[in-house]
């Protein structure tokens, strides 16, 4: 039985079993997908951060503003 995936022929060429390529497709697929939402998750925390960070930089400019 033959399986089309596009990492396929480079995995058979190693391993010349078509479940350990499946299985080996399969894995860099879900590191992919980890990779991305670790990313995702960093981005979010350091834009949480930076806004922050500009809230309160505009509380004292406003602070600064109200007593002139």
């Amino acid at each position: 039985m033959k399986y089309l995936t596009p990492i396929s022929p480079i995995s058979l060429f190693f391993f010349k079993d078509i479940d350990k390529a499946l299985d080996l497709f399969i894995g860099i697929l879900l590191l992919i997908l980890w990779a991305l939402f670790l990313m995702f998750v960093s981005f979010s925390y350091l834009q949480h951060k930076e806004n922050e960070e500009l809230k309160e930089e505009n509380r004292d400019l406003l602070g600064r503003l109200g007593r002139l």
